[in-house]
């Protein structure tokens, strides 16, 4: 699901922008590479070092998918980023909706000028990367710093267990987990309640999560724990 190729000279100069008068070498390489190879692709990198113009490629490319009546949604690492993201929009002339917090508190006026593409939706990648989003996917989504959504993302895929915050469960846990796998120290000082482990963290090898899965399962699902905490449940 493409759009026709863009001529985005044409694009930055219809806004009459007074802080983007053009383009730099580097950001017309980009577009212009984009334009020509990769409009069909389904996912693309693109890598410029700071500060050489990479907002200004992110909302060039979706208001020409705007502009054909697609969603557009542009994703930042944090709520800084989304306000700064809305400001050059702001400057360059294109039509921003910046959604941020709960979903009930995004006002419904911006999620439907997110929806009808009239606008394109900048917000952090939590809003649409949660258990409940509100916030429709999009046709286009561009994701801004790319290696910075690994929290977002892997927050709805993880499972935290603590001794204080779930202190049954992860007691099972770990003296089901210390009688099958006596060779890991973190799991004797885990046992121990020490405060002041001698262990660092370690990584279970896939062998031995293979042979723990089926039980692990067992009791994190039967726990009551689970029942009650939507941290837990969820993911």
């Amino acid at each position: 699901m493409s759009i026709k190729k863009p001529d985005f000279d044409a694009l930055l100069a219809s806004f009459s922008s007074e802080k983007f008068k053009g383009l730099r070498d580097a950001q017309t390489t980009v577009l212009t590479r984009y334009a020509e190879r990769h409009l069909d692709t389904p996912d693309i990198a693109i890598e410029l070092p700071t500060g050489a113009g990479k907002s200004l490629i992110a909302l060039l490319i979706g208001e020409a998918w705007r502009k054909e009546g697609r969603t557009v949604a542009l994703l930042t690492g944090n709520k800084a980023l989304a306000v700064q993201m809305e400001k050059e929009g702001n400057d360059l002339g294109v039509n921003v909706a910046r959604m941020e917090g709960r979903g009930q508190d995004i006002p419904l006026t911006l999620r439907r000028q997110y929806r009808r593409g009239s606008a394109i939706g900048v917000m952090n990648y939590w809003v649409m990367f949660n258990t409940n989003p509100v916030v429709d996917s999009a046709d286009l989504l561009i994701v801004d710093d790319a290696h910075l959504a690994e929290g977002a993302l892997e927050g709805g895929f993880s499972v935290r267990i603590d001794r204080y915050t779930h202190p049954e469960l992860f007691s099972e846990l770990v003296g089901e987990l210390a009688a099958r796998l006596p060779d890991y120290a973190s799991l004797a000082d885990a046992r121990a309640e020490s405060d002041n482990p001698r262990s660092g963290v370690e990584l279970m090898s896939f062998l031995d999560q293979q042979r723990v899965e089926v039980r692990m399962r067992e009791i994190i699902n039967s726990s009551a724990e689970l029942a009650i905490d939507p941290d837990l449940r969820y993911p």
